[in-house]
């Protein structure tokens, strides 16, 4: 599919099976990114990064495809500089432009085709004033783990919760689909995600074509030093940071 939405079921348990992220580490990185500017934020969710955000910004503004995930933002306090907005990261647009636009925690891998990608990466560049920066974010997996076949790993969730996933990944399309049984004190639940990998050698392109250039690329929200490694043994992320010329 090339436009993912979140049903009313994984917008109430989103924060709690993301719980350990860390939030305000993300946030001040983002902050100092911005300026104390504008920031738009595509696939805001229920407002984990925008609302604190918000009160280092001069204006935020998230926009979502899922009704459901800007109805779980609504639940939290909103602040006066935070609006909302129902919309596709492809094709949403205001006559606004900002400091800062957010692609960020895999946003342009739920995308499942080149074309859908892409078509996100220039609405985001199109919405950036002279000189802002666009932050994407996403897992980068070792490629040797890639292997075409199926394969199974199992994650943690926030408290007793736990998910096990089942994998298969396609190097033709670099589609990974992927089947997760979360487990935890409400019962199971089974749900399937696709994804779309995304080297940074063809989000790098994919951001030239959109007229923005890299000028930043690390492996947290830390700043860490971010290297190509395939034979890690976990999937690692990606921070790029590209900016528009003035």
């Amino acid at each position: 599919m090339d436009e993912p939405t979140w049903d009313a079921d994984q917008a109430a348990r989103y924060d709690t099976e993301h719980a350990r992220i860390d939030t305000p580490l993300t946030v001040a990185y983002l902050a100092e990114l911005s300026g104390g500017g504008d920031v738009l934020e595509f696939g805001v969710g229920t407002g984990r990064l925008a609302v604190p955000l918000a009160g280092k910004a001069r204006s935020v503004l998230g926009v979502d495809n899922s009704a459901e995930m800007l109805a779980a933002a609504r639940h939290r306090p909103l602040p006066d500089n935070l609006a909302l907005a129902l919309g596709d990261a492809q094709t949403w647009t205001t006559e606004r432009r900002f400091d800062l636009v957010l692609c960020v925690y895999n946003l342009l891998l739920h995308f499942t085709t080149q074309d859908a990608q892409l078509a996100v990466v220039r609405n985001a560049a199109a919405h950036l004033a002279p000189g802002g920066h666009l932050v994407v974010e996403n897992l980068h997996p070792p490629l040797r783990a890639m292997e075409e076949g199926e394969r199974i790993s199992t994650l943690r969730l926030a408290g007793a919760g736990m998910a096990i996933s089942t994998q298969r990944f396609d190097w033709k399309s670099l589609l990974l689909d992927q089947s997760v049984l979360y487990v935890d004190e409400d019962g199971h639940r089974v749900r399937q995600i696709a994804q779309r990998m995304l080297l940074p050698s063809e989000q790098d392109l994919m951001a030239r074509l959109a007229g923005l250039r890299l000028v930043r690329r690390i492996a947290n929200w830390r700043g860490g030093s971010w290297r190509a490694d395939s034979s890690a043994p976990a999937a690692s992320n990606v921070i790029s940071v590209y900016r528009r010329a003035e």
